[in-house]
């Protein structure tokens, strides 16, 4: 996942977009953030996020991978009319077009190339 993730970003944002994302820093958790929009996700490991998702019962059952792309300014907290006012703007349609990207390009792959599949189960324990 990780090359098509380099593939699809980093993002580039008009100096309006960044300065539409500047408008929202102040209602988030990171005031005092560096930029207003991070270009590139963070592909550490043990990126801390506010998320949280069913992902977890699923992936008791299957392989299961994650990723994240920023759509709104840093530190917008989700479930906050801040984040609902950004899903209309181009910097977030820009995310998700590429989360789009990457999803697309990583099932391509996994359907041409069964043996990712078969590692990533092998990998799980097939009688998981």
């Amino acid at each position: 996942m990780l090359k098509y993730l380099n593939c699809f970003t980093p993002l580039s944002y008009t100096e309006e977009e960044k300065a539409y994302a500047a408008r929202f820093v102040p209602y988030g958790d990171l005031p005092n953030a560096q930029e207003s929009i991070d270009a590139s996700p963070d592909f550490s490991l043990y990126r801390k996020t506010s998320i949280s998702t069913d992902a977890g019962n699923v992936s008791q059952r299957i392989p299961s991978s994650a990723f994240m792309v920023n759509c709104y300014a840093n530190g917008s907290p989700l479930h906050h009319w801040s984040v609902t006012a950004q899903g209309k703007s181009s910097l977030a349609h820009k995310g998700m077009l590429a989360a789009a990207g990457i999803l697309a390009a990583a099932a391509c792959e996994i359907f041409l190339t069964p043996s990712i599949a078969e590692q990533a189960w092998k990998e799980k324990g097939r009688d998981s």
